[in-house]
């Protein structure tokens, strides 16, 4: 259940953060499918896509939302979603 913080400004960048991490799954998605990697590279590339988002967000920006809430939530499940999809795409049907 959505609870708004106290600060607004908090709101903000949690939405930001949210539509930077579908987005860059997507790219990754696409990326990692253009040039045909193994499943594991793509998986470990799409982690640390996950992984760069939350230490800019959570040290640069300073978002003071639980560590495992910023990781787990806002999002995540659909950047994987988009990274998997855009895989797909790119790929196309088996032959």
């Amino acid at each position: 259940m959505y609870t708004p913080s106290a600060n607004p400004r908090e709101d903000f960048w949690q939405g930001i953060y949210a539509i930077l991490k579908i987005f860059l799954g997507a790219l990754v998605g696409f990326t990692c499918g253009e040039f045909q990697m193994d499943v594991i590279v793509g998986l470990i590339l799409w982690a640390l896509m996950i992984a760069i988002l939350f230490i800019a967000f959570r040290y640069i920006i300073k978002l003071e939302d639980a560590p495992i809430k910023l990781i787990l939530m806002h999002g995540t499940f659909a950047s994987f979603i988009a990274f998997v999809l855009f895989w797909g795409i790119v790929i196309g049907p088996p032959h």
